[in-house]
């Protein structure tokens, strides 16, 4: 099972996804700066980190942008993983 953690600031969108299984963070990041014009998100996966910059006038947006970086991610370890058992 995979747990997604949000912690949510007035300006700041934290995130970290997690397997379970091995209580393994698979990806974390940060959206930072939401409501102003230097919005960016910084992701961490697999020992690289980048850092975007970004448009977040709500903590909705910054919200989406995490969900689509945690589900690239999640959907590549899921591929890794399938196809390791073959």
């Amino acid at each position: 099972m995979k747990v997604l953690v949000i912690n949510c600031g007035s300006s700041s969108l934290k995130y970290q996804l997690i397997d379970m299984e091995g209580e393994k963070v698979l990806c974390k990041g940060l959206c930072e700066r939401i409501g102003m014009e230097s919005s960016m998100i910084t992701h961490e996966a697999n020992g690289h980190k980048a850092t975007t910059p970004a448009i977040f006038p709500t903590h909705t947006e910054a919200f989406t942008e995490q969900d689509l970086w945690c589900n690239r991610h999640a959907i590549r370890q899921d591929r890794s993983s399938d196809t390791a058992d073959q």
